[in-house]
Protein backbone atom coordinates (compact mmCIF):
# COMPACT_ATOMS: atom_id res chain seq x y z
CA UNK A 1 0.00 0.00 0.00
CA UNK A 2 1.36 3.24 -1.09
CA UNK A 3 0.82 6.08 0.53
CA UNK A 4 -0.91 8.66 -1.11
CA UNK A 5 0.02 12.20 -1.54
CA UNK A 6 -2.03 15.55 -2.08
CA UNK A 7 -0.75 18.77 -3.16
CA UNK A 8 -1.54 21.13 -0.97
CA UNK A 9 -1.37 25.33 -1.69
CA UNK A 10 2.41 25.96 -0.91
CA UNK A 11 3.74 29.34 -0.64
CA UNK A 12 7.41 29.08 -1.82
CA UNK A 13 9.58 32.04 -0.88
CA UNK A 14 12.78 30.69 -2.03
CA UNK A 15 16.55 32.62 -0.94
CA UNK A 16 19.83 31.22 -2.00
CA UNK A 17 22.19 32.48 1.48
CA UNK A 18 25.62 31.70 0.12
CA UNK A 19 27.73 28.93 -2.14
CA UNK A 20 30.45 28.05 0.00
CA UNK A 21 29.03 25.40 2.07
CA UNK A 22 29.98 21.55 0.75
CA UNK A 23 26.36 19.89 0.85
CA UNK A 24 22.90 20.77 -0.86
CA UNK A 25 20.96 22.07 2.30
CA UNK A 26 17.29 23.18 2.22
CA UNK A 27 16.09 25.29 5.49
CA UNK A 28 12.58 25.26 5.88
CA UNK A 29 9.48 26.48 7.84
CA UNK A 30 5.94 24.68 8.09
CA UNK A 31 3.33 27.52 8.82
CA UNK A 32 -0.31 27.32 8.66
CA UNK A 33 -2.33 29.37 6.41
CA UNK A 34 -2.67 32.23 9.63
CA UNK A 35 1.32 32.68 9.38
CA UNK A 36 1.40 30.51 12.40
CA UNK A 37 3.93 27.31 13.13
CA UNK A 38 2.27 24.11 12.52
CA UNK A 39 2.00 21.57 16.22
CA UNK A 40 4.89 19.95 16.39
CA UNK A 41 5.74 16.31 14.84
CA UNK A 42 5.34 17.08 11.19
CA UNK A 43 7.49 14.25 9.66
CA UNK A 44 9.79 16.19 6.30
CA UNK A 45 11.16 14.20 3.69
CA UNK A 46 13.70 14.98 0.60
CA UNK A 47 13.10 12.68 -1.48
CA UNK A 48 15.77 12.00 -4.68
CA UNK A 49 14.14 11.31 -8.65
CA UNK A 50 13.95 7.79 -7.54
CA UNK A 51 12.13 7.32 -5.07
CA UNK A 52 14.71 7.14 -2.25
CA UNK A 53 14.65 9.14 1.07
CA UNK A 54 17.31 10.67 1.09
CA UNK A 55 17.21 13.01 4.39
CA UNK A 56 14.03 13.43 6.68
CA UNK A 57 13.36 15.75 9.64
CA UNK A 58 10.77 16.00 12.44
CA UNK A 59 9.54 19.37 13.08
CA UNK A 60 9.80 21.29 16.51
CA UNK A 61 7.31 23.90 17.78
CA UNK A 62 8.92 26.28 15.76
CA UNK A 63 8.03 24.36 12.33
CA UNK A 64 11.65 24.87 11.33
CA UNK A 65 13.42 21.77 9.68
CA UNK A 66 16.76 21.39 8.05
CA UNK A 67 17.17 18.87 5.21
CA UNK A 68 20.63 17.85 3.63
CA UNK A 69 21.26 16.04 -0.08
CA UNK A 70 24.75 14.85 -1.22
CA UNK A 71 24.28 16.13 -4.98
CA UNK A 72 22.49 19.05 -6.01
CA UNK A 73 19.60 18.08 -8.33
CA UNK A 74 15.53 18.12 -8.46
CA UNK A 75 13.99 16.33 -5.29
CA UNK A 76 10.23 16.20 -3.93
CA UNK A 77 9.95 17.55 -0.24
CA UNK A 78 7.19 15.68 1.57
CA UNK A 79 5.31 16.42 4.85
CA UNK A 80 3.10 14.02 6.69
CA UNK A 81 0.98 14.86 9.78
CA UNK A 82 -1.54 13.09 11.87
CA UNK A 83 -4.93 14.42 10.60
CA UNK A 84 -4.00 15.91 7.76
CA UNK A 85 -3.50 15.10 4.36
CA UNK A 86 0.06 14.86 3.34
CA UNK A 87 1.63 17.49 1.05
CA UNK A 88 4.43 17.30 -1.29
CA UNK A 89 6.42 19.89 -3.43
CA UNK A 90 8.89 19.91 -6.18
CA UNK A 91 12.66 21.49 -5.41
CA UNK A 92 15.75 22.09 -6.71
CA UNK A 93 18.41 22.14 -4.68
CA UNK A 94 21.79 24.00 -6.47
CA UNK A 95 25.31 22.52 -5.90
CA UNK A 96 26.84 23.67 -2.84
CA UNK A 97 23.67 26.18 -1.91
CA UNK A 98 21.79 26.58 1.36
CA UNK A 99 18.23 27.53 0.21
CA UNK A 100 15.61 28.16 2.45
CA UNK A 101 12.24 27.66 2.25
CA UNK A 102 8.27 28.55 3.71
CA UNK A 103 5.56 26.46 3.18
CA UNK A 104 2.38 27.11 4.03
CA UNK A 105 0.02 23.88 4.20
CA UNK A 106 -3.51 23.36 4.39
CA UNK A 107 -5.82 23.50 7.73
CA UNK A 108 -8.81 20.80 6.67
CA UNK A 109 -8.72 17.55 8.61
CA UNK A 110 -8.96 14.20 7.89
CA UNK A 111 -12.61 12.96 8.61
CA UNK A 112 -12.68 9.32 9.22
CA UNK A 113 -16.10 7.66 9.39
CA UNK A 114 -17.59 5.54 11.27
CA UNK A 115 -17.28 1.68 10.14
CA UNK A 116 -20.34 -1.04 10.75
CA UNK A 117 -19.22 -3.50 8.66
CA UNK A 118 -15.83 -4.79 7.05
CA UNK A 119 -14.65 -3.81 4.03
CA UNK A 120 -13.25 -5.89 0.88
CA UNK A 121 -9.82 -6.78 1.65
CA UNK A 122 -7.49 -5.09 -1.24
CA UNK A 123 -4.01 -7.08 -1.68
CA UNK A 124 -0.99 -5.52 -2.92
CA UNK A 125 -0.92 -2.09 -5.07
CA UNK A 126 -5.11 -2.92 -5.27
CA UNK A 127 -4.56 -0.71 -1.75
CA UNK A 128 -3.54 2.66 -3.76
CA UNK A 129 -5.73 5.27 -4.56
CA UNK A 130 -8.88 7.20 -2.58
CA UNK A 131 -9.89 4.38 -0.32
CA UNK A 132 -10.18 4.84 3.58
CA UNK A 133 -7.82 1.79 3.70
CA UNK A 134 -5.60 3.76 2.03
CA UNK A 135 -6.08 7.12 4.00
CA UNK A 136 -5.96 5.20 7.21
CA UNK A 137 -2.56 3.83 5.88
CA UNK A 138 -1.02 7.42 5.46
CA UNK A 139 -2.22 8.46 9.06
CA UNK A 140 -0.49 5.21 10.28
CA UNK A 141 2.32 5.51 8.68
CA UNK A 142 3.20 8.27 9.25
CA UNK A 143 2.82 7.78 12.80
CA UNK A 144 4.55 4.52 12.54
CA UNK A 145 7.46 6.41 10.75
CA UNK A 146 7.68 9.16 13.27
CA UNK A 147 7.62 6.29 15.92
CA UNK A 148 11.16 5.05 14.28
CA UNK A 149 12.37 8.45 13.83
CA UNK A 150 12.51 8.93 17.90
CA UNK A 151 14.06 5.29 18.12
CA UNK A 152 16.86 6.01 15.12
CA UNK A 153 17.74 9.49 16.28
CA UNK A 154 18.80 8.39 19.80
CA UNK A 155 17.01 11.54 21.38
CA UNK A 156 14.93 10.33 23.58
CA UNK A 157 15.57 7.71 26.43
CA UNK A 158 12.87 5.63 27.56
CA UNK A 159 12.89 4.27 31.37
CA UNK A 160 10.81 0.92 31.06
CA UNK A 161 9.27 -1.65 33.59
CA UNK A 162 10.11 -4.60 31.53
CA UNK A 163 8.91 -7.87 33.01
CA UNK A 164 9.14 -11.76 31.22
CA UNK A 165 7.01 -14.73 32.83
CA UNK A 166 6.48 -17.98 31.82
CA UNK A 167 2.87 -18.92 32.34
CA UNK A 168 0.51 -22.08 32.61
CA UNK A 169 -3.00 -20.12 30.68
CA UNK A 170 -3.87 -17.13 28.58
CA UNK A 171 -5.89 -15.21 31.44
CA UNK A 172 -4.01 -16.50 34.33
CA UNK A 173 -2.06 -14.54 36.74
CA UNK A 174 -0.19 -17.34 38.01
CA UNK A 175 3.81 -16.41 37.43
CA UNK A 176 6.62 -19.43 36.62
CA UNK A 177 9.84 -18.14 36.95
CA UNK A 178 9.39 -13.92 36.64
CA UNK A 179 12.26 -11.84 35.74
CA UNK A 180 11.28 -8.26 36.84
CA UNK A 181 13.45 -5.09 35.21
CA UNK A 182 12.40 -1.72 36.23
CA UNK A 183 15.20 0.31 36.01
CA UNK A 184 15.96 -0.21 31.42
CA UNK A 185 16.70 2.93 29.96
CA UNK A 186 15.48 1.69 26.44
CA UNK A 187 16.01 3.41 22.86
CA UNK A 188 15.25 0.17 20.99
CA UNK A 189 12.08 -0.72 19.18
CA UNK A 190 10.49 -3.67 21.60
CA UNK A 191 10.05 -6.26 19.48
CA UNK A 192 11.78 -6.83 16.42
CA UNK A 193 11.43 -8.55 12.82
CA UNK A 194 13.99 -10.79 11.29
CA UNK A 195 16.27 -9.36 8.34
CA UNK A 196 14.49 -9.46 4.72
CA UNK A 197 16.66 -12.60 3.44
CA UNK A 198 15.70 -14.54 6.80
CA UNK A 199 11.99 -13.44 6.77
CA UNK A 200 11.94 -14.34 2.84
CA UNK A 201 13.01 -17.54 3.34
CA UNK A 202 11.94 -18.51 7.02
CA UNK A 203 8.73 -15.78 8.37
CA UNK A 204 8.36 -14.67 11.66
CA UNK A 205 8.86 -18.28 13.61
CA UNK A 206 12.87 -19.36 12.97
CA UNK A 207 13.44 -22.98 13.25
CA UNK A 208 10.07 -23.30 13.53
CA UNK A 209 10.00 -27.24 13.15
CA UNK A 210 12.99 -28.02 14.62
CA UNK A 211 13.21 -29.36 18.63
CA UNK A 212 16.88 -27.47 19.32
CA UNK A 213 17.29 -24.94 19.31
CA UNK A 214 13.87 -24.46 20.02
CA UNK A 215 11.57 -21.89 17.72
CA UNK A 216 12.40 -18.08 17.68
CA UNK A 217 9.14 -15.92 17.65
CA UNK A 218 9.91 -12.63 16.09
CA UNK A 219 7.35 -9.56 16.15
CA UNK A 220 6.40 -6.73 13.33
CA UNK A 221 8.91 -3.88 13.71
CA UNK A 222 8.35 -0.05 11.98
CA UNK A 223 11.13 -1.20 9.40
CA UNK A 224 9.23 -3.85 8.15
CA UNK A 225 5.54 -2.57 8.53
CA UNK A 226 6.99 0.33 6.35
CA UNK A 227 8.67 -1.48 4.38
CA UNK A 228 7.08 -2.80 0.31
CA UNK A 229 7.45 -6.07 1.35
CA UNK A 230 4.65 -5.97 3.95
CA UNK A 231 2.36 -3.92 1.48
CA UNK A 232 3.39 -6.22 -1.73
CA UNK A 233 2.47 -9.51 0.66
CA UNK A 234 -0.77 -8.80 2.53
CA UNK A 235 -3.72 -7.90 2.04
CA UNK A 236 -5.82 -5.06 3.69
CA UNK A 237 -9.32 -4.40 4.97
CA UNK A 238 -11.16 -1.88 6.92
CA UNK A 239 -13.22 -3.20 10.05
CA UNK A 240 -15.69 -1.86 12.86
CA UNK A 241 -14.71 -1.89 16.19
CA UNK A 242 -14.44 -5.21 18.42
CA UNK A 243 -15.98 -5.50 21.65
CA UNK A 244 -12.32 -5.52 22.85
CA UNK A 245 -11.41 -2.07 22.03
CA UNK A 246 -13.53 1.54 22.27
CA UNK A 247 -16.01 2.47 19.89
CA UNK A 248 -14.15 5.28 18.99
CA UNK A 249 -11.94 3.26 17.02
CA UNK A 250 -11.69 2.29 13.54
CA UNK A 251 -9.71 -0.95 12.54
CA UNK A 252 -7.36 -1.75 9.65
CA UNK A 253 -6.68 -5.35 9.44
CA UNK A 254 -3.94 -7.02 7.56
CA UNK A 255 -3.31 -10.43 6.23
CA UNK A 256 -1.22 -12.35 4.07
CA UNK A 257 -1.95 -12.36 0.51
CA UNK A 258 -1.03 -16.19 0.06
CA UNK A 259 -1.10 -19.26 2.09
CA UNK A 260 2.84 -20.09 1.40
CA UNK A 261 4.97 -22.02 3.39
CA UNK A 262 6.61 -19.56 5.83
CA UNK A 263 5.30 -17.94 8.92
CA UNK A 264 3.68 -14.82 8.84
CA UNK A 265 1.90 -12.05 10.97
CA UNK A 266 -1.91 -11.14 10.77
CA UNK A 267 -3.29 -8.81 12.72
CA UNK A 268 -5.68 -5.26 13.17
CA UNK A 269 -3.76 -1.60 13.18
CA UNK A 270 -6.49 0.40 15.43
CA UNK A 271 -7.24 4.07 14.98
CA UNK A 272 -9.02 6.84 16.30
CA UNK A 273 -11.64 8.22 14.27
CA UNK A 274 -11.65 11.82 15.58
CA UNK A 275 -8.19 12.59 15.74
CA UNK A 276 -6.47 9.88 13.09
CA UNK A 277 -3.89 9.01 15.79
CA UNK A 278 -2.56 5.24 15.76
CA UNK A 279 -4.07 3.45 18.98
CA UNK A 280 -2.68 -0.12 19.06
CA UNK A 281 -1.69 -2.96 17.00
CA UNK A 282 -2.60 -6.69 17.44
CA UNK A 283 -0.69 -9.34 15.80
CA UNK A 284 -0.79 -12.79 15.63
CA UNK A 285 0.92 -15.41 13.39
CA UNK A 286 -0.02 -18.11 10.72
CA UNK A 287 1.74 -21.21 9.87
CA UNK A 288 2.86 -21.80 13.45
CA UNK A 289 4.69 -25.13 14.56
CA UNK A 290 2.51 -28.48 15.10
CA UNK A 291 2.78 -28.69 18.58
CA UNK A 292 1.23 -25.50 19.12
CA UNK A 293 -1.66 -25.24 16.81
CA UNK A 294 -5.03 -24.21 18.68
CA UNK A 295 -2.95 -21.96 21.01
CA UNK A 296 -2.24 -18.84 21.66
CA UNK A 297 1.01 -16.65 20.12
CA UNK A 298 0.84 -12.82 19.47
CA UNK A 299 1.09 -9.85 21.24
CA UNK A 300 0.03 -5.58 21.20
CA UNK A 301 1.53 -2.40 20.89
CA UNK A 302 0.19 0.50 22.53
CA UNK A 303 1.33 3.85 21.08
CA UNK A 304 1.21 7.20 22.78
CA UNK A 305 2.24 10.82 21.56
CA UNK A 306 4.56 13.44 23.27
CA UNK A 307 4.17 17.19 23.79
CA UNK A 308 7.21 17.25 21.43
CA UNK A 309 4.88 15.58 18.41
CA UNK A 310 7.16 12.27 18.58
CA UNK A 311 5.51 9.23 18.66
CA UNK A 312 6.70 6.39 20.59
CA UNK A 313 5.46 2.71 21.93
CA UNK A 314 4.26 3.26 25.21
CA UNK A 315 3.14 -0.29 26.01
CA UNK A 316 3.10 -3.34 24.50
CA UNK A 317 3.04 -7.65 25.24
CA UNK A 318 3.96 -10.51 23.33
CA UNK A 319 3.12 -14.35 24.53
CA UNK A 320 4.01 -17.91 22.74
CA UNK A 321 3.91 -21.08 23.46
CA UNK A 322 7.27 -22.83 25.07
CA UNK A 323 7.51 -26.15 24.28
CA UNK A 324 9.08 -29.58 26.30
CA UNK A 325 10.37 -32.87 24.69
CA UNK A 326 8.68 -35.99 26.07
CA UNK A 327 11.42 -38.42 27.34
CA UNK A 328 10.03 -41.50 26.04
CA UNK A 329 8.85 -40.40 22.28
CA UNK A 330 11.07 -37.58 22.14
CA UNK A 331 8.67 -35.75 20.46
CA UNK A 332 7.73 -31.84 21.32
CA UNK A 333 4.76 -30.73 23.61
CA UNK A 334 3.38 -28.00 24.70
CA UNK A 335 4.10 -27.19 28.33
CA UNK A 336 3.49 -23.30 29.01
CA UNK A 337 3.46 -19.96 27.75
CA UNK A 338 6.35 -17.44 27.86
CA UNK A 339 4.73 -13.38 28.18
CA UNK A 340 7.16 -10.92 27.84
CA UNK A 341 5.44 -7.25 28.81
CA UNK A 342 6.97 -3.90 28.72
CA UNK A 343 6.03 -0.28 29.86
CA UNK A 344 7.56 3.32 28.99
CA UNK A 345 6.93 5.31 32.37
CA UNK A 346 9.42 8.12 31.76
CA UNK A 347 10.88 9.43 28.93
CA UNK A 348 13.81 11.28 28.42
CA UNK A 349 15.50 14.06 26.61
CA UNK A 350 19.39 13.45 25.34
CA UNK A 351 20.36 16.15 27.75
CA UNK A 352 18.31 13.49 30.78
CA UNK A 353 15.03 16.01 31.15
CA UNK A 354 12.41 14.23 32.08
CA UNK A 355 9.99 15.29 29.40
CA UNK A 356 6.69 12.98 29.82
CA UNK A 357 5.47 10.12 32.52
CA UNK A 358 2.77 7.36 32.79
CA UNK A 359 1.17 5.80 34.97
CA UNK A 360 0.21 1.79 34.86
Amino acid sequence: MRRPLTLLALALALLLLHAGAHAQTIHGRLITNDSMPVAPGALVLLVDANGRTVASAVSPASGRFSLSAASGGSYTLRISRIGYAPAESGITLAAGVETESTFVLGSARIELPEVRVQGQPMCGQRTEGDSLASVLWGQVSTALALANESVRSKELRFKTIVEQWRVSGLMTDSLLVPQVNSSVYNTAWPVSSPPVDSLVKYGFILHRDDVSPPPVWFGPDAEFLLSELFFATHCFAVIPPTPEVPDAWVGLSFQPATRGGRSDVVGTIWVDRASAELRRIDYGYTRVPVWSRNRFAGGALTFAILASGDWITQRWFMMVPAMRIHPKTHLPYFENYLKSTGFVWQVHDAKGREIARYTP
